[in-house]
C-alpha cells in the first residue's frame, strides 16, 4: 500500500463502505468491507495568467509540504513572474494566486498507526493513499455505479492579486487563513461539495 506523510491536521475521520473485487473459484465477485478513513484538511495554491477575468495559463501550484495553508507562501515566484513577463498593476495581463482548500480521504494501516503513535508532534503524520480498487455505490445520473471515494473542496479563492496593493493582497491572505484555520476540539464544516 502506498503511503505518503503530511503536517496537515487530521479533521473527521468516518466509517466507509467500500466493494473490491475477488476471485472466487475462477469467478470475480465483489466483496463488501468497511474502513476507518482519516480526512486530512490542506490547501493547495496555483499561479494563474489572467485576461479579461479568462484564464490564459495555469503556472505552478504550491501544496502544504511544509504544514497547512503553507501553500500561500509563493511571493519569490510571483515576484519573479511579474518582473519576466512586466506584470504590474495596470497591466491587462493579471498574476493571481488561486487556493482551494480541501478534505483528503486516506487510510491509517497498522504500521502507520504505530508510526503515528511513537513520532515527535515536529515529524509529520503518516498515511496510506486508498487502493485504486477501493470502490463506492453511488448514483449518478439516476444509474448506479462503482467510484472512487474522492477528496472534498471546501471552498476555493483568490488570494493573490497582481492588481491589488500589497496591504490588500496581505489583508486577503489573512482572511482566508482564519476563515479556514483548524481550531482543535471545533466542528467541522457540514456542507462539503464532493
Amino acid at each position: 500500500m502506498s503511503t505518503f506523510y503530511t503536517s496537515c491536521p487530521v479533521v473527521r475521520r468516518t466509517t466507509e463502505t467500500f466493494s473490491q473485487s475477488i476471485t472466487v473459484g475462477g469467478e470475480i465477485r465483489r466483496a463488501e468491507f468497511t474502513r476507518s478513513i482519516v480526512w486530512t484538511q490542506e490547501s493547495e495554491s496555483q499561479i494563474l495568467f489572467l485576461h479579461g477575468g479568462e484564464v490564459l495559463e495555469a503556472g505552478p501550484t504550491h501544496n502544504d509540504f511544509y504544514g497547512y495553508l503553507s501553500s500561500l507562501e509563493f511571493h519569490d515566484e510571483v515576484d519573479r513572474l511579474m518582473r519576466k513577463f512586466g506584470i504590474n498593476r495596470e497591466s491587462t495581463l493579471e498574476l493571481v494566486v488561486s487556493t482551494r482548500v480541501a478534505q483528503r480521504p486516506a487510510f491509517e494501516t497498522e504500521e502507520c498507526l504505530a508510526y503515528n503513535v511513537a513520532r515527535s508532534p515536529r515529524h509529520k503524520a503518516k498515511y496510506a493513499y486508498l487502493p485504486d480498487d477501493w470502490r463506492q455505490h453511488t448514483v449518478e445520473d439516476g444509474e448506479e455505479r462503482l467510484s472512487r471515494l474522492q477528496e472534498c473542496v471546501l471552498g476555493q479563492a483568490h488570494t493573490w492579486s497582481s492588481r491589488l496593493s500589497p496591504e490588500d493582497n496581505a489583508a486577503g491572505a489573512a482572511a482566508f487563513v482564519q476563515q479556514w484555520q483548524v481550531v482543535p476540539g471545533a466542528p467541522t464544516p457540514t456542507t462539503i461539495e464532493r
